[in-house]
């Protein structure tokens, strides 16, 4: 179990939100070096299959010592988005249970245990701190004709719902998340395309270890006092 030094309010949220950037820092450098595989194919003329694979190193961040609980709804876990570009390609975009593994790696490493909940509403005798939530609200996928340059680009908008343990909404929170394609050298559109998808997983990945937490704080969900001075709660 980890535990937090005793300190001042505004101290420790300081102290925290410095060493969550330098974390959030050394985290992109990791996911950067890290091995990020791909699965991808064009099924038949202008039609093109893209499945989001990949992996992801689990961030050096210190865990906050409070037991929180997830909800992955089915939509979330296999999330799909099918487009049509206005060449008139058709994509279909697969990030099988991709999502799920990023968030829940992130919040694993952002708290001291991370349970997962059957249902989106809390159930009787819940000993957690708050019941996250996550859902895609958008995905948007713009292919090199579309973005008026060379680059495939992806943006991506998530809400995450905090629902405290009696059942009271401490509403959501939104997460912009981009990414695009590298260099283009020798490689096809389907490994470009799912570049960027990765991308935006990269930063919607630094986002949650390092929002969430603070979230937690700002939302009054939990008092860092209580925190510091009892190294940490239910």
């Amino acid at each position: 179990m980890h535990t937090l030094k005793t300190q001042k309010t505004a101290p420790m949220l300081s102290n925290r939100r410095v060493l969550m950037a330098t974390a959030r820092a050394t985290f992109c450098l990791m996911i950067a070096l890290a091995y990020l595989g791909f699965a991808s194919g064009c099924a038949s003329d202008g039609a093109y299959i893209v499945n989001v694979q990949g992996s992801i190193p689990e961030p050096l961040v210190d865990p906050l010592p409070i037991t929180i609980a997830v909800h992955y709804s089915p939509e979330f876990s296999d999330y799909t988005s099918a487009q049509e570009s206005l060449n008139g390609n058709k994509w279909r975009i697969a990030f099988a249970d991709m999502q799920k593994t990023y968030f829940h790696t992130m919040m694993s490493s952002a708290f001291d245990k991370v349970i997962i909940s059957p249902t989106a509403t809390p159930e009787p005798g819940a000993s957690y701190t708050a019941l996250i939530v996550p859902r895609v609200a958008n995905f948007s996928f713009l292919t090199p004709s579309e973005s008026g340059s060379k680059f495939f680009a992806v943006s991506m908008r998530h809400f995450v719902t905090f629902i405290g343990p009696d059942g009271h909404d401490y509403g959501a929170w939104e997460i912009h998340s981009y990414g695009r394609s590298r260099s283009t050298f020798g490689r096809g559109i389907e490994d470009l395309a799912t570049e960027a998808c990765l991308d935006a997983m990269r930063d919607l990945a630094s986002s949650i270890v390092v929002g969430v937490p603070e979230e937690i704080f700002s939302r009054n969900i939990v008092n860092p006092d209580t925190i510091a001075s009892n190294g940490g709660g239910s």
